[in-house]
C-alpha cells in the first residue's frame, strides 16, 4: 500500500459511535471525518480526497429506498465502502453489497476488527489501481510495439 495517510469518511448518525470511530482511526494515523446524515456525504466527498467510506446501513437508504452506495459509486467507481450494520434488515445489507459496498462490519464494531479490515479494504483498493495503471502501460507498450513492427514491414 503507498505510504500518503488515507482519509476515511464516516456517516453515522449516532455522535457517541461517531466520536468513537473516529478516534479508534485517528490513533491508528488516518485522516478522519464525520458527517451525521446523507447530504452532507457528497459535499464531504468532494471537499476531501477520501479512501474509504463507513457508512451506517440506516444512511445507506433513504426514505424512497434509493441507494447512495449506487450514488457514490457512479460518482466515484474506485471509493471503497465499508458498511456498519447491526442486522435489522439483511434485505438493506445485501443490496448495499450488490450496489458496491465492500464489505460489512457488524454494531457493536470492535475495533480490532474495524481497523484490519479497513486496512485490508484500502490495500485491495491500491491494488485495483495498480492492476489498471499496469494495464494501461501494457496497452502502451503494446502499441508501441506495433507502430514499430508497421516501421520495420515498410522499411
Amino acid at each position: 500500500m503507498n505510504n500518503y495517510i488515507k482519509t476515511i469518511l464516516i456517516a453515522e448518525e449516532d455522535q457517541n459511535t461517531a466520536q468513537l470511530l473516529v478516534s479508534i482511526f485517528q490513533k491508528n494515523k488516518f485522516n478522519v471525518g464525520w458527517v451525521q446524515d446523507c447530504d452532507s456525504i457528497f459535499e464531504a466527498l468532494v471537499e476531501r480526497n477520501v479512501d474509504l467510506a463507513l457508512i451506517d446501513l440506516s444512511l445507506a437508504y433513504s426514505s424512497d429506498k434509493i441507494s447512495l452506495i449506487s450514488h457514490i459509486k457512479a460518482v466515484s467507481p474506485d471509493m471503497e465502502i465499508i458498511i456498519m450494520t447491526d442486522f435489522r434488515n439483511p434485505e438493506l445489507l445485501n443490496h448495499a453489497l450488490l450496489s458496491g459496498a465492500s464489505v460489512f462490519v457488524q454494531k457493536p464494531i470492535d475495533p480490532e476488527q474495524l481497523i484490519l479490515m479497513s486496512v485490508k479494504t484500502l490495500e485491495k483498493q491500491h491494488l485495483k489501481r495498480e492492476n489498471y495503471n499496469l494495464l494501461l502501460e501494457l496497452a502502451i507498450l503494446k502499441n508501441q510495439i506495433e507502430q514499430f513492427t508497421r516501421n520495420q514491414t515498410k522499411l
